[in-house]
């Protein structure tokens, strides 16, 4: 359900992983929805990339560190 950005709406709602003050933040905001979403998409297709290509590690590990710890923050 992700190719009309709501994946992540779907999934904070879910009451096991759910943190209740900032997920329901989240999920009440049609643009946090909709970024988080193909943000996550587009971070996940282009991982292997960063990972090759020696100009992009760095990119790849704060990309990674923030994907972890925004799931760390979101789904309690």
């Amino acid at each position: 359900m992700w190719q009309d950005g709501t994946a992540l709406f779907y999934v904070l709602r879910v009451p096991e992983f759910s943190f209740p003050a900032l997920s329901h933040f989240v999920y009440e905001n049609d643009f946090l929805v909709f970024s988080g979403t193909y943000v996550t998409v587009l971070y996940l297709v282009y991982f292997p990339l960063g990972i090759l290509a020696p100009s992009l590690r760095r990119w790849a590990a704060v990309m990674s560190i923030s994907f972890h710890l925004g799931i760390g923050l979101l789904m309690g």
